[in-house]
């Protein structure tokens, strides 16, 4: 299937891209690096790239506004 992003998906990926790139580089995993964990990222890390991604509004509940969100 081909198809296009319009400018706004075009943005919020390179967006996304640049923020995963960033958080998940060589020296991060080397800082938190767990022999022990799946994939070598040690649970610590999940929880710390969990919450930089809910406070970006990558992840978590969406709400309508007119509902309170």
């Amino acid at each position: 299937m081909i198809f296009e992003l319009n400018p706004e998906q075009r943005a919020f990926r390179d967006e996304l891209c640049a923020f995963l790139s960033a958080e998940l580089s060589p020296e991060t995993y080397g800082k938190y690096y767990d022999e022990n964990a799946y994939g070598g990222w040690s649970f610590e890390y999940w929880r710390i790239l969990r919450k930089k991604l809910g406070e970006r509004g990558y992840i978590g509940l969406n709400w309508p506004k007119e509902y309170g969100g």
